[in-house]
């Protein structure tokens, strides 16, 4: 939660410069932020203990999934992570946006037919989680791209105030750097050199 808060002041450090009083608070968090600090406190936790508890990894997986799937959900009446407003006039009545919109309020509790960014975002962490743990992958590691490739898509769809750099919102630029990280702990992991295992008879 504090690296959540510490990121979400970080993003939005324009308005909290002139509002120093409201720095410290959880009025506001950052999912990528929590996300990189629940990971960094994992890979702590797993380090600093020998041996590991048993089903450290498992119950870190079910752990993240669950609080990814309840901090999506809870946004719904906070109105946060709030989908953009959709309209049959132009969107068309037959079009997927209207088919699943739904009226949910936004950050000032106006509630408008919107598309479900939370429920689509909370489905996608509980499909994750239960891939992972149908193929009994229990390495929490796995799920941040997994968190950052589904979030990636649905940011197209969210109506919430983020700054623009480029053709992306800021948070799919992290969405991104979580990948790009990603891809390279595999890239590392696959080029060192398999340990060989002499037996002797």
């Amino acid at each position: 939660m504090l690296a959540g808060r510490a990121a979400y002041v970080l993003i939005h450090w324009e308005y909290f410069s002139e509002h120093r009083a409201e720095v410290i608070g959880f009025a506001g968090l950052s999912e990528h932020g929590a996300i990189a600090g629940g990971m960094a406190a994992y890979l702590i936790l797993r380090r600093a203990v020998h041996p590991p508890p048993a089903h450290l990894g498992s119950v870190c997986l079910a752990a993240f999934v669950l609080v990814a799937i309840a901090a999506s959900l809870g946004c719904i009446e906070a109105g946060c992570a709030y989908g953009r407003e959709v309209f049959w006039q132009t969107d068309g009545e037959a079009s997927l946006a209207w088919q699943m919109r739904v009226d949910w309020p936004d950050a000032y509790q106006v509630r408008n037919p919107r598309w479900p960014t939370q429920v689509l975002m909370a489905a996608w962490m509980a499909g994750c989680g239960t891939v992972l743990w149908l193929a009994k992958v229990r390495v929490p590691e796995v799920l941040v791209p997994c968190f950052a490739i589904g979030d990636f898509g649905w940011q197209f769809l969210r109506g919430d105030s983020a700054a623009l750099l480029g053709p992306f919102r800021i948070y799919q630029w992290l969405d991104l750097v979580f990948i790009a990280i990603s891809v390279l702990k595999v890239i590392i992991f696959m080029s060192r050199p398999k340990r060989v295992t002499l037996s002797s008879r």
